[in-house]
Formats: structure tokens, sequence, C-alpha cells
């Protein structure tokens, strides 16, 4: 239940921002993005050590607000999928992800350097092995904070690129084997289109 109000509160609040902002000088900009990440979850500790790689993709949408002319505070709202293989057992992690990203402009060569917190809230997670699909949320975490870092370059059409990575900050699981910690870290690479005109 409380996961289901602290989505529905981000939602609002993007609707709340994006409403706001038409009685605002300041240009806001807002637009939908897609994109696919290469992840690996590596566990770490005085146990075992190891990591699980695999793809996924993600969707959603963001909102920029200028703070001067090169800097933007830019939130976004993701559908995260991370899959990965292990022993021939495939694992898929499911999350609603919020960064809140720091953008800054360099001059008018259309790229932008980032930075940023983001959380993400656990949607699901399933494991496959044999072809019989279980659901393992109970062994992950409800919440996992990472830290963003990229760059992104836009077209004056309004489609954008963008190159991120994603340094997991906290333990996703909340099985501890001798100590040891899991975190999620991805590459991801997006293409974004400029709703706003």
């Amino acid at each position: 239940m409380k996961k289901i109000v602290t989505i529905l509160s981000v939602i609002t609040l993007f609707v709340t921002c994006v409403n706001a902002q038409k009685t605002d000088d300041l240009l806001l900009e807002y637009g939908a993005k897609a994109g696919v990440n290469f992840s690996t979850a590596k566990t770490s500790g005085s146990g075992s050590s190891g990591s699980i790689s695999g793809t996924g993709v993600l969707i959603g949408g963001y909102v920029a607000f200028p703070i001067t002319d090169v800097i933007k505070i830019q939130p976004e709202l993701l559908y995260d999928h991370h899959s990965g293989t292990d022993n021939g057992m495939t694992t898929n992690l499911n999350y609603l992800t919020v960064p809140v990203i720091a953008k800054y402009a360099i001059q008018s060569s259309g790229f932008s350097v980032l930075a940023g917190p983001q959380i993400g809230l656990l949607l699901s997670a399933k494991s496959k092995e044999n072809g019989e699909s279980i659901s393992t949320k109970e062994f992950y975490n409800s919440t996992n904070f990472s830290l963003v870092i990229g760059a992104e370059y836009a077209l004056p059409v309004g489609i954008n690129f963008s190159a991120r990575y994603n340094t997991g900050l906290s333990n996703i699981s909340k099985v501890s084997i001798d100590g040891n910690s899991e975190k999620l870290s991805a590459f991801a690479i997006s293409i974004g289109y400029r709703l706003s005109k």
C-alpha cells in the first residue's frame, strides 16, 4: 500500500509541476524517452563475490526546469527493467525509477553533462529456470538508491540522445550471506523526444 501511495504521489507531483509551469515565464521542457540498459548485479563482501550481467529496457518521461540559461533540473519517471542470467537461471528485476538530474549545457553545442541521485521502487522480481518462472520479490529490498552521471546531445528538432552510468549505492538483496551485499549498476543509452514547444 505504501508503494502505491508513493507512486501516485510521484505522478501527482509531475502533473502539478507541468500545470504550475503554465503560469511561469520559465521555459518548461517535457518529453518521453526509451532505451536499453546493460546492467550488472555485483556481490561483494567477506564471503564469496561475483557478478551477473544482462540487458534490459527503460521507458518513461521527463520534465526539465531551467534554473539559469545553462543549468536545468530534470526529474524523470521511468519503468526500468534489468535482467541477468547465471548458471541457467534468469532473474528479472522491474523498478519504477525516479532520477533527479542536474544538467549543465555546454554553450550552444547541444551537448550537456548531467549528474544526480536516483531512487528505484521495486515493482516485481522473478527468476526463471527450465521454463518455470517464480516470484522472488521477497528476497529483494523495496528501494534501490544510485548515483547517475552521463551526457546528452539534443537536436533542434526535439530529439535527444543520452548515455548514462548508474552506480548502485544500496544493497538490493535482503538475503545476506557472510555479510555480503549486492549492488545494481547499469550503463544506459536512450533516445528521447521533447513534447513541449
